[in-house]
């Protein structure tokens, strides 16, 4: 992990297995015993059975703050941002973004 760097963990609302980590960057990881994890993935050690491996991430410069959310029907987590100048964004760390048409509103303050 990266050490002198304030991170702050999110875990999925629906998804058991999945949490966020954010702080410098966004990242959206998944929990697997470490048995069911391809040796050839990069993973984190978690516990001496389970792993974490990456399955997107994006950079947060200027966010203040993370929320997340799933919406049934959709493959990716929806991620309301909020930044330091006020606005409020929505995004998603997945690849599916032209099925979701509220990735890339914004909010002002």
């Amino acid at each position: 992990m990266i050490s002198g760097a304030k991170y702050d963990v999110l875990w999925s609302p629906v998804h058991t297995d999945k949490f966020i980590l954010w702080g410098s960057d966004i990242t959206l990881y998944e929990v697997a015993p470490l048995k069911d994890i391809e040796k050839k993935s990069t993973c984190v050690k978690i516990s001496p059975s389970t792993g974490a491996t990456v399955l997107a991430s994006q950079s947060a410069g200027g966010v203040r703050c993370v929320d997340f959310s799933w919406i049934s029907g959709l493959a990716d987590p929806l991620l309301a941002l909020g930044h330091t100048n006020g606005q409020v964004s929505l995004t998603s760390l997945g690849q599916n973004t032209e099925q979701n048409d509220l990735v890339g509103k914004e909010f002002c303050k």
